[in-house]
């Protein structure tokens, strides 16, 4: 049975299970696809593996139409967007909690 470091132990606690956890968070849609490939693949992949398979979807990317590419775009923006959101929310977090913490200035009068 192998035990798992200390780091590997915060690194799964941080992150979660791998199911609850989406494969790909890239914006960029070649990724998504790249990904989606690899998936097919699936199974002991060597690093040559990997590199025919990288090499086949960036062949196979490039030949592909927009009309195909579509479905990747919107992942890769949808991505965006949570990103987006994500960072507004953390900004909006921040400012409330510097607020709240910021003493009130003005002496009250009795």
């Amino acid at each position: 049975m192998v035990k798992n470091t200390p780091a590997q132990k915060h690194q799964q606690q941080k992150r979660g299970p791998k199911s609850q956890r989406s494969s790909c968070n890239s914006t960029n849609p070649f990724i998504h696809y790249y990904y989606e490939m690899r998936s097919k693949f699936c199974g002991v992949v060597d690093a040559s593996t990997r590199i025919a398979i990288a090499k086949m979807a960036a062949d196979n990317w490039s030949l592909m139409s927009e009309r195909d590419k579509k479905h990747y775009v919107q992942l890769a923006k949808a991505c965006r967007r949570r990103r987006l959101a994500i960072k507004r929310r953390r900004r909006i977090d921040a400012a409330a909690k510097k607020s709240a913490k910021k003493p009130d200035d003005q002496p009250q009068n009795e």
